[in-house]
């Protein structure tokens, strides 16, 4: 892997390395985009100088991790300042000792710690409550600063003595965040929850790594660990799990998910009940069964089977509905509550239309067990769990074949990438050689995933995919002609 790039730049250039619609900052209650957040710091750091303040003079910022507290960092590199961040658990005396230690000509913090403070404590700093803060109306363009003048004093935490200054560069604050997202690869779709106080340095690193990285910087005030939860759940790849009697607990997933199907199929497997939000505002709370979505005053609740099979009938019409709505039924409800896996193939024809690339496995459709048969559904179950391979299921739903085993061909190998694990390869494979195949594929660890013609529903329905009857003879005469060749 190629290392960093070496080069400094003024600190302020970080807003310069996001796409300017990207978010970069949530900090109270709002999101920022990278164009925002440039235009912010240059009317910040344009304020400042508005103080009176002039190169190399010192801010002090003695606040919680609010917007303003974000943003003076870089902004008072772009004025030319140095910036001193005092942590906001510090006492009154500390933080006086670091007023005058630093020299500090500016203090910005909110009226109750100014009001903690004598006159003596102040030094020569004057003082503006982060209530009354104003920002310029015209910002400040990106500085052209020496990489090696001083930005930034931070102070120790004084727990053996008194806090002692440590001066950083531009330079080093900026080498600081490229080396930091370099070893973590940070990336522009990256979200950093900053629970550490902006006036530690790995804290303050938070924020900037993730700016020269391009992602969104989450400014968290507290460690709570429910509350760390909470805001670390995007509603896609992470989410809140509740179950009764525990605690919250945040769920990482190594897809997104983009269907009420998708949450249903984990709602199985964590036991519990599902609640997340995702970038529009919408809150889903999500069952096995169901999903209900809350748009404000609106609730609106789903039957995840039931939609689940439009999804799949939408992408498919040539499939029987009834006996899709019951292998989803079988799939997410009978099977995969159990968390053992099972391929379950379903013919959309009455006869094969290409060569099979399976082994016929043990015909069992003497026994006339079908999907549709409720009675049937202890003896269909028995065969998912207990038998190696796939079951294969004719078009009217009943039961042809058990221990089928699936035979990719080169063709296929090469058009469909791997996807989890064997199971969901092999099936994806499966229905790109044989178009006239759906797979239903319960993962051991409970989610399901239907395949089409080598992908997912769900990806197939966002390119308004549809396979008729006629589509489906036509891929079949092109998957014959693949492996001629």
């Amino acid at each position: 892997m190629a290392g960093p790039d070496p080069t400094p730049y003024p600190l302020d250039h970080l807003v310069l390395r996001g796409e300017a619609g990207a978010p970069a900052l949530v900090a109270d209650g709002e999101v920022i985009t990278y164009a925002e957040l440039d235009a912010e710091v240059g009317r910040i750091a344009a304020a400042l100088l508005g103080h009176g303040l002039g190169h190399g003079d010192r801010v002090a910022s003695w606040m919680g991790k609010t917007r303003l507290a974000c943003l003076l960092p870089l902004a008072a590199a772009r004025a030319g300042l140095v910036h001193v961040p005092i942590n906001p658990v510090l006492r009154r005396a500390q933080a006086a000792h670091i007023l005058s230690d630093s020299g500090a000509t500016l203090l910005i913090a909110n009226q109750a710690r100014l009001d903690s403070l004598t006159a003596e404590d102040r030094s020569d700093a004057a003082t503006i409550t982060a209530e009354d803060w104003q920002e310029a109306d015209e910002a400040m363009p990106a500085s052209s600063h020496d990489p090696a003048s001083l930005a930034a004093l931070f102070y120790t935490s004084g727990s053996t003595g008194r806090p002692k200054g440590v001066m950083l560069t531009h330079a080093n604050l900026w080498l600081g965040a490229i080396s930091v997202a370099h070893y973590l690869a940070l990336s522009a779709g990256d979200r950093t929850l900053c629970v550490l106080p902006l006036a530690f340095d790995y804290g303050h690193n938070q924020l900037l790594s993730t700016w020269a990285a391009g992602g969104c910087a989450i400014a968290f005030d507290y460690l709570l660990p429910r509350d760390v939860v909470r805001s670390m759940a995007d509603g896609r790849h992470s989410l809140v799990v509740v179950v009764k009697g525990q605690p919250p607990r945040l769920l990482l997933l190594h897809e997104r998910m983009d269907t009420d199907q998708d949450y249903a199929s984990h709602a199985v497997w964590v036991d519990g009940v599902i609640i997340c939000n995702d970038g529009s505002g919408t809150v889903r709370i999500v069952t096995d069964s169901s999903v209900t979505l809350v748009e404000g005053r609106r609730w609106i609740v789903k039957d995840l089977v039931f939609e689940a099979a439009e999804d799949v009938i939408q992408v498919v019409p040539a499939a029987n509905g009834e006996v899709v709505r019951r292998l989803l039924e079988l799939s997410h409800h009978r099977i995969s509550p159990h968390k053992f896996g099972a391929t379950l193939l379903y013919m959309l024809t009455e006869r094969p239309l290409t060569l099979r690339r399976r082994d016929e496995g043990v015909e069992v459709a003497a026994l006339n067990l079908s999907v549709l048969n409720h009675t049937d559904e202890p003896l269909l179950l028995h065969q998912a769990r207990y038998r190696d391979g796939a079951l294969l299921i004719g078009r009217d739903g009943r039961l042809l074949a058990v221990n089928v085993i699936l035979r990719p061909t080169r063709a296929s190998e090469q058009a469909v990438p791997t996807i989890k694990g064997t199971r969901h390869t092999s099936a994806a494979r499966h229905t790109y050689d044989c178009p006239d195949v759906l797979a239903f594929v319960v993962s051991t660890d409970g989610p399901v995933t239907v395949f089409c013609d080598g992908q997912r529903i769900a990806d197939l329905k966002r390119v308004a995919f549809r396979k008729t009857i006629e589509t489906i003879t036509g891929l079949a005469a092109e998957r014959r002609a693949e492996r001629r060749r």
